[in-house]
């Protein structure tokens, strides 16, 4: 399509969202073709610079983050700055021009462009603005921060949607009112490990329904140590899983060209408990007591911003390379320790001296057990959604897997794009 062409397109669409320069052609509506769908967060804009980024490794780049706000209103992004976050979440005075810039090179490269609209803690706020008093300015605000951008679609993020009975109706009324509008924008939607009742209905608006399929973990009752993302059930059908998820998504009535599934560039890391019970080393092993209560000294953290894969990487996998643990029954790699496990002496992330050395936190650094997507587990999960006709994978966050800001090097996208797009 010409450039001339193309404009008058966008006139025809009431303003649409600027269409990029197709050097490829994925993420038009009804596209078979994998999508690749990748978050880049503002406040970690320095993990993986702009220039740094490989735009052929995503189909869309998605901007994190849009927050929406009561009665129709929105905040953190060009056109309504948030107080102390700046815009997307990076309050340095240039973010409006980074932001902009970041957008051109993702069009230039021929990838769509994507806003992260909503998060955590905004499921009342979702109601709020979506509630038919408050829907028509809502939309238009929306609209507002795509032009400004500009941007190509909306990535829909509704925690917990389908904890009220209206969430799915209120959505399905915002997205099909959205689309009336503006045809050719895309919209996905952000899921948690399962399909929230009536998510069908969303199926003649939305292109792709993508489910964060990542720190799939929980101590609770009927739990053991389990996997950071396993790609299949393995010996614990009753776990969760990649597999489960898009087969449940399946069954809620979603196409599986329309379904994709969560890469985190991050892990989880596991220490303790205590003894007598058995230090947590792999999958499979005791972690709570009989009442569902994390066994003492029992402990997991999978922040995304601390242990990325780069952390990793630098901190855990490189000083102790023999550690390292292929599960094949479920795909999906780890670091074991036997205890006490492996304390790295020189791991401070985010500069905060509660993690150095004798620091109060200190003792979180200390590792039983890491379990983290890398590039042999992204390949299986690749090959895997070749085979079964899916519509691609999201990655939370980009920035996390840049071991390199210099040169951009990110060995976990690297794999994605190997596997997912060529």
């Amino acid at each position: 399509m010409t450039r001339v062409a193309r404009l008058a397109l966008v006139a025809l669409l009431l303003g649409a969202g600027c269409m990029p320069t197709d050097t490829h052609e994925h993420g038009l509506t009804g596209d078979s073709s994998l999508w690749v769908m990748g978050y880049w967060a503002g406040w970690r804009r320095a993990d993986f610079p702009k220039e740094a980024i490989d735009y052929q490794a995503v189909t869309h780049l998605v901007l994190a983050n849009v927050y929406v706000e009561p009665a129709g209103a929105i905040a953190n992004g060009i056109t309504a700055p948030y107080q102390g976050y700046g815009v997307y979440s990076d309050a340095d005075p240039g973010a409006v021009e980074r932001i902009r810039d970041l957008a051109a090179r993702a069009h230039a490269a021929g990838s769509r462009v994507l806003l992260m609209l909503g998060g955590v803690g905004m499921a009342a706020n979702w109601r709020s603005s979506c509630g038919e008093a408050n829907l028509a300015t809502f939309i238009a605000n929306v609209l507002a921060e795509v032009d400004a951008v500009p941007a190509d679609g909306l990535d829909l993020v509704w925690e917990d949607l389908g904890a009220e009975p209206s969430d799915v109706a209120q959505l399905v009324e915002f997205a099909r009112r959205v689309k009336t509008a503006r045809p050719q924008l895309l919209l996905t939607v952000g899921l948690s490990w399962t399909a929230p009742d009536g998510v069908a209905a969303l199926v003649p608006y939305v292109d792709r329904f993508n489910f964060k399929t990542f720190a799939m973990f929980q101590p609770a009752a009927g739990w053991v140590s389990w996997h950071f993302a396993a790609l299949h059930p393995g010996t614990h059908p009753e776990l969760t899983s990649v597999e489960a998820t898009v087969e449940g998504a399946v069954a809620a009535g979603l196409p599986r060209a329309k379904v994709a599934f969560g890469i985190g560039f991050f892990g989880m890391l596991f220490q303790g408990p205590d003894s007598p019970d058995a230090a947590v080393t792999g999958p499979g092993m005791d972690v709570v007591d009989g009442s569902g209560a994390p066994l003492p000294g029992f402990y997991s953290d999978g922040s995304d911003n601390v242990f990325s894969y780069a952390n990793i990487k630098r901190y855990y996998l490189d000083p102790n390379p023999t550690s390292y643990v292929w599960y094949d029954d479920v795909q999906m790699g780890g670091l074991s320790f036997p205890d006490p496990g492996f304390t790295p002496t020189d791991f401070v992330p985010d500069d905060d001296p509660e993690w150095a050395t004798g620091g109060s936190e200190a003792w979180r650094k200390r590792a039983t057990w890491l379990s983290f997507e890398d590039p042999r587990s992204i390949q299986a999960k690749g090959e895997w959604a070749r085979a079964q006709g899916l519509g691609g994978c999201v990655i939370w966050t980009l920035n996390g897997g840049c071991v390199d800001p210099a040169t951009g090097e990110n060995p976990p996208l690297a794999a994605v794009k190997a596997a997912f797009l060529q």
